[in-house]
């Protein structure tokens, strides 16, 4: 009769652990100063990821535009695996609408197959240019 199974009741206690919960494994740096630059120029805004726990994977970093804004674009970067720095080259047209505007930029990866984004806002400070005087 010993040998028979029967349900046993155990307590067991442990020291407390800390769990840290990040929406990511990277953060983005806002750009030290605001960006600025011309009507018709392009503005280089450097970018600096710092990689969590061991995440080395590629991360696309894109400009996200306010609607009413005009003549501003830039094109996607993709910061390499193992690497914290690119720059996004944002384009001003010769007609983009001057003034200071607020920007988001948002650096997209993949961990375990999820979608994950991180978004940082960015000021621009736009200058107009003028136009030379036809004679």
């Amino acid at each position: 009769k010993v040998a028979q199974p029967k349900d046993v009741s155990v307590t067991v206690y442990s020291q407390p652990i800390t769990v840290k919960v990040v929406p990511a494994p990277i953060t983005l740096a806002p750009p030290a100063p605001p960006a600025a630059g011309n009507q018709g120029a392009n503005v280089e805004i450097p970018l600096t990821i710092t990689r969590l726990f061991s995440y080395a994977d590629p991360v696309d970093v894109s400009l996200v535009l306010q609607a009413g804004i005009k003549g501003v674009k830039a094109a996607k970067v993709t910061i390499a695996k193992d690497q914290t720095q690119a720059k996004l080259v944002i384009e001003a047209a010769a007609d983009a609408t001057p003034g200071e505007h607020k920007f988001t930029v948002q650096a997209a990866l993949k961990l375990n197959g999820t979608d994950l984004k991180v978004e940082q806002p960015v000021t621009l400070k736009l200058a107009a240019v003028e136009k030379p005087k036809a004679k």
